[in-house]
């Protein structure tokens, strides 16, 4: 694996985890 395809991947999942955090607990980001 490249490193901008780990780069990419890690942004992907974080983003992601991000997103479905915030619409897990709406009322904190």
């Amino acid at each position: 694996m490249s490193a901008e395809a780990a780069v990419g991947l890690a942004l992907a999942v974080a983003t992601a985890g991000y997103l479905l955090h915030t619409l897990l607990h709406p009322e904190r980001f």
